[in-house]
């Protein structure tokens, strides 16, 4: 079965930081609900890879299931998929 591919967006790359010190650096920002239809769903983790310059590509990492228990309550970090 084929996803549908949806449109391609335009995006900015802000300028952001601290513009007094001239500590700047670029920012982009992905919002809106054709992430989900893109299959990027909300609390989600992605894969950021730059397989050459000025290409990005985001991959959605598979969802683990942790089993919450007394160690989460007391600061434990969630467990994180390894990276290929």
């Amino acid at each position: 079965m084929s996803h549908p591919t949806l449109r391609p967006r335009r995006l900015k790359i802000e300028a952001v930081g601290d513009f007094a010190r001239d500590h700047i650096f670029p920012r982009i920002r992905l919002k809106g609900h054709w992430l989900n239809a893109a299959g990027f769903p909300a609390d989600s983790y992605v894969l950021v890879s730059n397989p050459a310059p000025g290409t990005l590509t985001l991959q959605v990492l598979p969802h683990i299931v942790s089993n919450v228990s007394d160690s989460t309550q007391q600061g434990a970090q969630p467990c994180l998929p390894t990276l290929p």
